[in-house]
């Protein structure tokens, strides 16, 4: 009997060995997942601050990139309106100028020719001669005053449409994508010189390279006030 006892004893003494130890292994266990979640949760709000740093890194550069365009296009127009306004100051002067010249020949033309009558021989008059004028430089002048602006580059541009975008869309943007214009199929496309509209045509193909067709221009008065 006392054997019995002692291996009962010994039994569950195993037993309860066995049942400490799988209780710190189920422990060890639970908490070697809960650090797992931990690190796995630590890592996505990692990966989540990161992809947030760099889409406002990317905002922050396309909005920068806009804002240079925009003082690059800004200097562009005011050195365009600039060089528009002197070429339009210039041919403004060559038009007084030439105005002023006929003007001064006008007046000459219609001085009152003077009307002699000669001693002793009643009734004869004597006009003076009238000649046109031999200084071909003088009457060239106004010409050649255009002509000086003949010469000035311009730039010249096509406008096939317009649109605007959100910066989201634009972020979107990749091989394939298509941007809808603000003009409808086949319609004339505007032709700008330093951006401004002088005429419109159509599209056409010149030895392989793209050119226009011009259909409709704006009047001469308003394309010079577009100048």
């Amino acid at each position: 009997m006392p054997n019995e006892q002692a291996v009962s004893a010994t039994k569950d003494s195993q037993e309860d060995t066995d049942a400490l130890a799988e209780k710190e292994m189920l422990e060890a266990l639970a908490k070697e997942e809960t650090q797992e979640e931990e690190q796995q949760k630590s890592s996505d709000d990692e990966a989540k601050d990161a992809d947030a740093l760099v889409e406002q890194q990317m905002l922050e550069a396309l909005a920068k990139e806009e804002t240079q365009e925009e003082e690059q296009q800004k200097s562009s127009d005011d050195e365009a309106k600039d060089a528009d306004a002197l070429v339009e100051q210039q041919m403004l002067e060559a038009l007084a100028k030439e105005e002023t010249q006929e003007g001064t020949t006008d007046g000459k033309d219609s001085e009152p020719m003077a009307q002699n009558v000669l001693p002793g021989e009643p009734g004869t008059t004597v006009k003076p001669a009238q000649f046109q004028s031999l200084n071909p430089a003088a009457q060239e002048a106004p010409s050649k005053n255009i002509e000086m602006l003949m010469d000035v580059t311009l730039a010249v541009s096509i406008e096939l449409g317009r649109t605007t975008m959100q910066v989201k869309r634009i972020l979107e943007l990749g091989p394939g994508s298509v941007i809808e214009l603000n003009k409808m199929a086949g319609e004339p496309v505007d032709v700008l010189v330093n951006n401004k509209l002088i005429a419109r045509g159509e599209v056409v193909v010149v030895d392989e390279n793209f050119g226009i067709r011009v259909t409709d221009l704006v009047s001469p008065s308003e394309r010079l006030k577009s100048l």
